[in-house]
């Protein structure tokens, strides 16, 4: 008899009542129901006589062989072959709420020594197009994949026309009172939002349009925090944190290199909370291709509670509003968010 394992590009994984079955080549995932995970769990890594299977679990089984999901071996893989394909993603990124280009520049300079190719630029105030112009002269002197800027601007043209050249992902959400289509063309994307989108309270929303089922994430997700681990912020008046929601500050960029600030293991905390640890979370199939957030939990006391912005149910494998759910009317409050979630800001 042979071995039944799975194929290293899918991930299966088990909730409370029922599974998912991850692609992570064409990044996407299926559910599978109770009786097929039962099936799953009871074969998977084991060696399967396919006689003591009933007429259904044999064809369930021939599917997943036939799509190449499982296979057959006479061994095992042994742990170097896993940790093989276990590569960890480059996590490191960053979040700068931004009042002054002057003090951007010198951040921009600090972010690139510690390596950071990921960014997400917060401007709170109105932007002018001579901001843009000089945003496009401090960006355009470094390497990124992907920056996010959310700002207050009411023309999308003008950024269509500064920004139509660039050198990596740009993806602009534009706070406006008058809304407009989606734009994207090669690595430019523009985007409309609410104007009284905040940029601080709006952190933290768990969303099926926000899964990764790319294998780096999963990697990642399965050992440390999906959204703290490498992430650094800059606030507003130049504090360094982990988050931009959470409190915990170290430092100000204006006397305190970043380099020294990683290194800290007071800022690491949270980088190997992962969702196993969390409650809820650990019951949820989606746990490994899902983000989290440490700064608004259901129970503001508990560092292990599930996100507040979640309407999953594991137990029940329903999605519903988050914000609605009576038993999170404390946290809302606690963390001042009524306005914002009577507004559907949140």
């Amino acid at each position: 008899m042979s071995f039944l394992i799975v194929n290293h590009r899918f991930n299966i994984f088990f909730g409370k009542h029922r599974g998912i079955l991850v692609d992570t080549l064409k990044e996407f995932h299926i559910w599978l129901e109770t009786d097929v995970c039962d099936l799953l769990k009871r074969n998977i890594d084991k060696r399967v006589d396919f006689e003591n299977l009933t007429q259904v679990e044999q064809k369930c089984m021939n599917y997943f062989l036939r799509e190449k999901v499982l296979m057959l071996s006479e061994k095992l893989p042994k742990q170097d072959d896993i940790s093989a394909n276990s590569a960890l993603r480059n996590s490191n990124n960053a979040i700068i709420i931004l009042d002054k280009l002057h003090d951007f520049e010198k951040t921009l300079g600090q972010l690139n020594e510690v390596l950071i190719f990921d960014l997400e630029i917060r401007i709170p105030k109105l932007v002018t197009p001579k901001d843009l112009k000089k945003i496009k002269e401090l960006l355009f002197k470094y390497e990124f994949n992907t920056v996010d800027l959310i700002m207050k601007y009411d023309n999308a043209e003008d950024i269509k026309a500064i920004f139509s050249r660039s050198t990596f992902y740009l993806n602009f959400y534009i706070a406006t009172h008058t809304r407009f289509e989606d734009y994207r063309h090669s690595k430019l994307s523009i985007r409309s939002i609410p104007f009284a989108f905040d940029m601080i309270k709006s952190c933290g929303k768990v969303n099926k349009s926000f899964f990764n089922c790319s294998q780096l994430f999963i990697n990642d997700a399965r050992n440390h925090n999906s959204c703290l681990k490498g992430k650094i912020t800059i606030d507003i008046d130049g504090t360094i944190k982990n988050c931009p929601s959470m409190p915990q500050s170290f430092g100000n960029i204006k006397d305190t290199k970043l380099q020294e600030t990683i290194k800290s293991k007071d800022f690491k905390k949270y980088w190997n909370t992962s969702k196993d640890q969390i409650a809820v979370c650990k019951d949820c199939e989606f746990r490994y291709i899902c983000t989290d957030c440490r700064a608004y939990r259901e129970d503001p006391n508990d560092v292990y509670s599930k996100p507040l912005k979640c309407g999953y149910s594991p137990y029940t494998n329903k999605w519903k509003e988050w914000s609605a759910n009576p038993l999170k009317q404390k946290a809302i409050a606690h963390f001042g968010m009524q306005d914002l979630v009577q507004n559907r800001e949140v």
